[in-house]
């Protein structure tokens, strides 16, 4: 069996693959001829998804050369900034939601509803939890299983290394319950504790 890369699948744009490697300069040609910004995949996963890590795996190397692994890098959030400023500022939807995809090969855990914050926070990533949220991401989205962000962050919305592990971003979840706090009419409820 090949592995692939999974999010590149029925429905990928040229903006998304572009979006998904931080490719800002080919993001602003596409934007530029008329690239639709909120073209999704078949399970709803945007350009905008993309550049914040939604639908990735630690094994996507996105040009990095041999062995480097993509999420692992010392200036992702600040490269994932960068790309979903260029969406954001074209006008891209910062709270589409997916439509599904959690039997789909690679599904790991999506299911409808949700956000580009669920992969900004599956990944531990709090300065583009804050760059979202400061944008007006929805931090109280659920997807339909009734998860919010704040459970991706925790391990609860799907592992890490194709579902062989758990990770668990702490700072990420309290930054996100801290964050819902501030806004009004934002409700999260606590997480429940781990069960060991």
């Amino acid at each position: 069996r090949v592995l692939s890369d999974l999010l590149l699948v029925t429905g990928a744009t040229p903006l998304l693959r572009a979006a998904k490697t931080f490719d800002v300069p080919a993001m602003k040609l596409l934007i530029a001829h008329g690239a639709r910004l909120d073209l999704p995949t078949a399970t709803g996963v945007t350009p905008l998804m993309a550049a914040a890590g939604y639908g990735s795996l630690e094994c996507d190397i996105r040009g990095y050369g041999p062995g480097i692994p993509h999420y692992m890098t010392s200036d992702v959030q600040a490269k994932s900034i960068a790309a979903l400023t260029v969406l954001i500022d074209a006008g891209a939807d910062i709270n589409a939601a997916t439509t599904g995809g959690g039997n789909a090969p690679g599904g790991r855990g999506k299911s409808p509803g949700q956000t580009a914050l669920f992969g900004a926070a599956f990944w531990g990533w709090t300065d583009v939890v804050k760059f979202l949220a400061g944008h007006g991401a929805k931090l109280d989205a659920q997807d339909s299983q009734g998860r919010t962000a704040v459970d991706a962050a925790l391990g609860r919305a799907g592992g890490h290394e194709r579902g062989a592990s758990i990770k668990v971003f702490k700072e990420t979840a309290d930054t996100l319950l801290k964050l819902c706090g501030e806004r009004e009419g934002c409700k999260i409820a606590a997480p429940a504790p781990a069960s060991s």
